[in-house]
């Protein structure tokens, strides 16, 4: 039974810091006293709904009518993840920063559609609000799976390079010409994309032929 006490008579404050909003209304309303929110705060010591901080201190005697100001907790504060699908390391790092989280796991795995170095794909989902200081791990493009090494076609007559490029399963793009002192008349001097880079099959290469 809640206890009648007179406007004037002095009551010992209870402890309510940590404990729940509503409990704190009970216990309060229940002693005769009266109580106000004054603030609600983030925390990442209380969950959302607890006393932070109360006024006056527990276990001072005050007169009924006097009000409990009290401090509420809205729990850890929350951020949004970035979207990193498409980034390189170096900028979704950057980006996890200036919100205040951090980079977890880094895994590697082949993909067909995203470049070898950029994300394609987060633990988190862009969007998503998550405490400060939370870590999303990525998954890192090592290219398509099946991407091999540009052969060297350098000093090998024109006739030759179409059927090494063919045989490679690359296609032969745009033929140039140009004058050269080192190379014998229809032999590459030059070609892009450069030897021994991973390329898919697919990729078209050009070629210079000396005149």
């Amino acid at each position: 039974m809640p206890a009648v006490i007179n406007s004037g008579e002095k009551v010992k404050v209870p402890y309510l810091i940590g404990k729940k909003l509503e409990t704190v209304k009970f216990d309060l309303e229940r002693r005769g006293l009266s109580w106000k929110i004054t603030k609600e705060a983030y925390s990442e010591k209380f969950p959302s709904g607890t006393i932070i901080s109360q006024t006056p201190a527990p276990n001072i005697f005050v007169k009924s009518s006097r009000p409990i100001l009290l401090t509420v907790s809205k729990g850890q504060e929350k951020v949004a993840v970035p979207y990193l699908i498409g980034s390189s390391v170096r900028s979704a790092r950057l980006a996890l920063m200036q919100r205040g989280l951090e980079l977890g796991n880094i895994d590697y795995d082949y993909n067909d559609y995203y470049p070898k170095d950029t994300i394609f794909n987060q633990s988190i989902s862009a969007g998503t609000l998550v405490p400060y200081g939370s870590k999303i791990n990525i998954t890192i493009s090592k290219g398509p799976i099946n991407q091999t090494l540009i052969p060297s076609l350098i000093g090998f007559s024109f006739d030759e390079v179409k059927l090494i490029i063919e045989e490679a399963g690359f296609v032969l793009g745009n033929v140039q010409y140009k004058i050269s002192e080192t190379y014998l008349p229809n032999t590459v001097i030059d070609q892009f994309p450069k030897p021994n880079e991973l390329a898919s099959p697919g990729t078209v290469i050009n070629i210079t032929i000396a005149k």
